[in-house]
């Protein structure tokens, strides 16, 4: 009924393109050929068979229509020129073969027979080992006080200029003295002198053992002019860590940083919402984490909450604002300018519902004046729903609040922005359904699978949507109709809380109930919103 689809799957830019080795790549080419080499052998025979019937047939024949002997040699060309086609594609085909040559395991996952001519049996190449490369002389190099640290003296290692060899080992000390490759360690003396002056130099071991000093003597007065606690929690034994063999070797900075337990914080203060999004305090948002016991993953809930938000903004939410402005235009071209939705009250649309001549004129009105029925104050409730059709996900959104009302900022007085959205998907939703016959009027989904807090739950084997509180909103999910409220899924607060339970209300009849809603398929053949829900 909705012809909304699925956005399109966008793959990845860093996605990695796979290529097929030579050897797989040279296999289908000579498969390749030499299905073409056997159709044209079959197809030059069946084109030289019936250019020799006709032959046989206009030399020996006597055909008494002229024009039936035009189209014979006509039909005869065609074949000649057909048949030589095919037999000058096989002598160019059959002489650009040539055989490869495949190891035993590259033939049995190619499917390639140990008959077959054009495919020889060899061991598969091996890399040879890259030739050792002559290692930088580090010894000879004078470098800077500033850019030594005690760290890169203590070890030796070999340095290969190849980018294709992995580092295997360490070379003894006495190769690092004795390299052949003086040019090399000469140039790199020349360019490190050329770029350092001559202050602070290192020339020779002993000034090397006093710089040595020096550093181990200022970093041994920092220590000591630091004077810190340990830790007396249990994180004390971060500072035991095996990688640590002193507190020594430890950064100032993390010495400097005593971790402790956070403060356990009173959900039961200050539970009242703020004025924007994200604004409650951190242990309003402290229930456990239903997504857990149905083995669903945060980063799949997230992108099912981008997907839910893109349906009801496309197929409820812009539809409703479409058809308000296209009904207050009718009304207008019908001289009733001053019964526009949204500048007269509720109880004057529900009468204009019952003129007969209206209804004949505009026979969505019925069906709109129940998405407004939702608060007195249509004004406000139709300039909202204007503003949250704007932006393709809703990105006006307040789930705790709403927008300005004649230049005053929201209030308890007006409602929710999560409200609003709730009733105008449970109104769509009963326009969806059947309803049953003895009460055509009744809103299917709103009476069955929609409930209040402190109410019994409608006897139903579908998932319940409960309504907890209105201010600040949170609903919670009962799994049938016989549900207790101790086992209810409780959905965490906060401003995804309607669509968490939105999409387990989903997951729950896709998963449970075959993707039914009483008659109603909620897949692709009917209201197709089951997509949100798809990885």
């Amino acid at each position: 009924m909705s012809n909304f689809s699925s956005p399109m799957r966008y793959i990845s830019p860093n996605a990695r393109v796979l290529t097929p080795k030579p050897q797989v790549q040279q296999t289908l080419e000579i498969l390749q050929t030499q299905t073409k080499i056997r159709n044209n052998i079959v197809w030059f025979f069946i084109n030289g068979s019936l250019l020799s019937i006709l032959i046989i047939d206009i030399l020996y024949g006597s055909v008494a229509y002229k024009p039936l002997f035009w189209v014979e040699w006509l039909l005869a060309l065609i074949f000649a020129l057909n048949a030589l086609y095919h037999i000058i594609s096989y002598i160019v085909a059959t002489l650009n073969l040539r055989p490869i040559v495949l190891s035993p395991q590259q033939k049995k996952l190619l499917g390639v027979n140990d008959n077959e001519t054009l495919f020889k049996t060899g061991s598969t190449p091996v890399c040879k080992p890259c030739e050792p490369v002559s290692p930088i002389n580090m010894t000879s190099l004078n470098l800077s006080r500033r850019s030594l640290s005690t760290s890169g003296l203590n070890e030796t290692k070999t340095y290969s200029t190849s980018p294709f060899c992995k580092y295997t080992g360490q070379t003894p000390l006495k190769n690092l003295n004795t390299t052949p490759n003086n040019s090399l360690n000469k140039s790199l003396n020349a360019s490190l002198n050329g770029s350092l002056t001559g202050e602070g130099l290192i020339q020779d071991e002993i000034e090397l053992q006093t710089y040595l000093k020096e550093v181990s003597e200022r970093e041994r007065k920092t220590t000591h002019s630091t004077n810190i606690d340990q830790p007396s929690n249990l994180l004390s034994s971060f500072w035991s860590h095996p990688a640590t063999r002193n507190p020594t070797e430890i950064s100032p900075l993390l010495r400097r940083c005593a971790y402790q337990l956070s403060p356990t914080i009173d959900k039961t203060k200050s539970s009242s919402p703020g004025t924007e999004e994200g604004t409650l305090p951190r242990g309003y948002f402290g229930a456990p984490d239903v997504w857990r016991k149905y083995r669903i993953e945060p980063n799949r809930v997230n992108q099912w909450t981008a997907n839910l938000r893109l349906w009801i903004s496309k197929t409820v939410v812009e539809r409703v604002a479409i058809e308000i402005d296209n009904v207050s235009a009718t009304l207008l071209r019908h001289g009733l300018s001053d019964s526009q939705p949204g500048n007269v009250g509720l109880d004057r649309l529900r009468k204009l519902t019952q003129s007969h001549f209206l209804v004949d004129a505009v026979p969505t009105l019925p069906t709109l004046v129940s998405f407004l029925e939702l608060s007195n104050n249509q004004e406000y409730l139709v300039k909202r729903i204007k503003t949250l059709a704007k932006g393709g996900s809703m990105s006006e959104f307040k789930w705790c609040s709403g927008g300005s009302h004649n230049g005053k900022p929201w209030d308890n007085s007006l409602p929710t922005d999560t409200a609003i959205i709730m009733h105008l998907f449970s109104v769509y939703m009963d326009t969806q359904l059947e309803a049953p016959l003895d009460q055509p009027d009744a809103r299917t989904f709103t009476s069955r699978y929609m409930a209040k807090s402190g109410t019994e739950l409608p006897r139903n084997k579908g998932p319940i949507i409960v309504n907890q509180s209105v201010n600040p909103p949170h609903y919670c999910l009962a799994l049938s109709g016989d549900s207790l409220p101790a086992d209810y899924e409780e959905i965490p607060r906060g401003r995804n809380n309607m669509f968490h339970t939105l999409l387990l209300f989903l997951y729950i009849i896709k998963t449970r109930d075959h993707g039914m809603l009483g008659r109603v398929n909620l897949g692709m053949s009917g209201i197709n919103i089951l997509w949100v829900t798809d990885d």
